[in-house]
Order: structure tokens, then C-alpha cells, then sequence
């Protein structure tokens, strides 16, 4: 079911930062039932402006990036300006102006009516975010996540790897909550790490306002067998760095993504985890004292 929003504004609460979504004249966002119980009240942290416009054709500067979807250019008489234009068929065509350090993007689709979206929060806010959450060290990583009583447990893969199934099978348990089965965002608040479920869900459907603290990563696969392995710190980095959204473009926020993974790894303990996709996974990883 989807949720027309007649005053054209939404707040949404990720990893305890709120997003306020306003739409200007000419759009207005549709959200689904997933996506209302992340609505919050609270002041926004981040704002994201949303208009009808024509895409400008013009020297947007140095091109950074060009992988579709998105073309990224680094505009070099504004020195703080960067113009991202996406082509993608669930989308208008799309034009982006992120400020660098700014709290606010402005995003443009081009359009003739009055248009409705209910894909901007899908599409856009997952590669957005990996830049504008680097100040509060935080990063979205292609996982599914439970929470075992005040435990919680990260299962990291790319598609395929089996995050749903782990959502699946693990849903049942009478002292297990799913948070997502597709993205999870990872947050550093004091040192200690917290993991957030997100609205982005897969093939489970499952996506909850909910977060715990970390303790223990894994990095799965299909396997013959249930198997673990300790995953040493480089190893684990490697992997969290090409599961995770990442703002590519900027040298700076990688650095400082890179900082968040050795921290990370420093103090979660990670293993790679190969799964028979039936619940013999769950005894397996009770008795071997990982949830």
C-alpha cells in the first residue's frame, strides 16, 4: 500500500539522523507502508530538496564517475560543488547539486506534470547517504541484520550471498528480530558500534525501525557445509569496503570510511561464514556461541 504525502514533506529517522524530504512545487513523494514506520518527528539533521526543473546542459567541470546510473562531475570554479545526473527508467531524469559539508542536497527531475515519486528514497538515498552520513560515522553496507536478545549480528554479502534466506530462517526464532535483509547502516556513536535497520528491503520484506549493538560480523556464502572462519582484519576491511555504499568521488570521506572499517575491525570480531540454507544454521551458530 502506498501513502500519498499531501503536504509534500516527510521525515524519516536512519541510524538516529533525521531526513526531512521537501518536495517543491510540482512533486510530491509517495511512500510506502515500509517506509512509515521510519517517519519521525524530530528536527532534520539532513534535508534533501526536491524540485521540478529542466536538466541543465552545461560544463559541469571534471567528470569523476560514470557508472550507470550515475555521471558525477567535480565543478572546479566552485570548488565545493559537485553535479551528479542520473539516467534511470524508474526515475525522470534526474540532476543532483551536493554541496560539500553542507547538511541539504537540492534534486531536480524533469518532468512535464505534476509527478508523483516513490522511487527517490529507494534509488537516490543509499548513494547520497554514503557521503552525507561520513560526518557521523556511519556507513551503509549490503547486509541483513538480527538482534538475538541485546546481541546483534551482521550478515554482510553481496546478491546472491543469502541475506534473505538468513532473514528467513532466523525470523521464526522465538528470541530473534530481523532489522533488514538488504542494507543496514553501521554507526560508531562513542566507540561503541551500533547496527540499524533500514527501510531498503529484499525478497524477505523485511525492513524495522530497530537497531542493537554489534558484536559479531559475518561474511556469508552458500556452502556445503555450516562452516566458520576467522576473517583477519585486512581481509575483513576488503570486504566490508566492496559491500558498502561508498562515496567514491571523494578522496576525503574514503579516507575517512577506511579509519571506520580499522576501528571497526579492531573491535567487532569477523568470520567468514559458509550456510546450508535450511535451519540447521541456527543450532549451528547457537552451539558454536555466536548468537
Amino acid at each position: 500500500m502506498s501513502i500519498p504525502l499531501t503536504d509534500r514533506r516527510l521525515k524519516i529517522e536512519l541510524s538516529g539522523i533525521t531526513i526531512e524530504f521537501i518536495c517543491k512545487r510540482g512533486v510530491q513523494l509517495i511512500i510506502s507502508e515500509y517506509i512509515k514506520s521510519f517517519v519521525s518527528d524530530n528536527s532534520p539533521d539532513l534535508i534533501f530538496n526536491i524540485y521540478k526543473r529542466k536538466i541543465l546542459n552545461t560544463n559541469f567541470g571534471i567528470k569523476l564517475l560514470d557508472a550507470n546510473p550515475w555521471t558525477i562531475y567535480f565543478n572546479e570554479k566552485d570548488k565545493e560543488l559537485y553535479w551528479l545526473n542520473i539516467s534511470n527508467n524508474m526515475l525522470p531524469p534526474t540532476q543532483i547539486v551536493l554541496k560539500k559539508n553542507a547538511n541539504y542536497v537540492d534534486i531536480y527531475l524533469d518532468f512535464q506534470d505534476n509527478h508523483y515519486v516513490s522511487s527517490i528514497i529507494y534509488l537516490l538515498c543509499p548513494t547520497l547517504l554514503s557521503y552525507l552520513l561520513v560526518p557521523y560515522q556511519a556507513l551503509v553496507v549490503h547486509s541483513c541484520a538480527i538482534k538475538v536478545r541485546e546481541n546483534g549480528y551482521l550478515f554482510s554479502g553481496l546478491s546472491g550471498a543469502g541475506k534473505s534466506t538468513i532473514c528467513n530462517l532466523f525470523k521464526d526464532e522465538f528470541d530473534v528480530i530481523p532489522l533488514c535483509d538488504e542494507r543496514i547502516i553501521i554507526r560508531n556513536i562513542n566507540d561503541i558500534f551500533y547496527i540499524y535497520g533500514t527501510p531498503w528491503f529484499s525478497s524477505a520484506k523485511v525492513a524495522l525501525p530497530t537497531y542493537t549493538r554489534l558484536d559479531t560480523i559475518y561474511f556469508i556464502s552458500h556452502s556445503t557445509e555450516n562452516i566458520i572462519t576467522y576473517k583477519e582484519k585486512k581481509a575483513a576491511i576488503a570486504s566490508l569496503i566492496s559491500h558498502s555504499y561508498l562515496p567514491m568521488w571523494d578522496h576525503s570521506k574514503m579516507s575517512d570510511i577506511i579509519k571506520f572499517t580499522e576501528i571497526l575491525t579492531n573491535q567487532i570480531p569477523c568470520y567468514d561464514l559458509g550456510f546450508l540454507p535450511d535451519k540447521s544454521i541456527i543450532k549451528f551458530l547457537r552451539l558454536n556461541g555466536k548468537s
